[in-house]
């Protein structure tokens, strides 16, 4: 596992946030990533940037929509059982390979 984060737990990290954007980046090397361009992740506004995929050979996948797997924080924790599943229905994409550079680690 290439990027790690706290694990969510308790009440004080917001379910949704139609406010939520981009809070942080990190940089990766020859990592496999997704561009977006109007993805969602629990209801935040269009987002726009390149994510790491966590699972590139299963991803996308159909499951409540268009969904990725991508190494990213939700309010600066993670989901106890998996990484967060942004939503690319609707919404334009690119898988890169081999990328090299910053990509989206904090959404909130």
């Amino acid at each position: 596992m290439p990027f790690k984060g706290p694990v969510w737990s308790g009440n004080s990290i917001p379910h949704t946030n139609k406010k939520a954007d981009i809070l942080k980046y990190g940089n990766v090397k020859n990592a496999t990533v997704i561009e977006v361009k109007g993805a969602q992740y629990r209801n935040s506004k269009p987002l726009y940037g390149i994510f790491e995929m966590v699972n590139p050979s299963r991803d996308p996948r159909v499951w409540r929509g268009l969904r990725v797997e991508v190494y990213c924080l939700w309010h600066g924790v993670r989901p106890s059982n998996n990484w967060p599943n942004i939503d690319i229905s609707g919404a334009h994409y690119t898988i890169i390979k081999d990328y090299c550079g910053k990509v989206v680690r904090d959404l909130g």
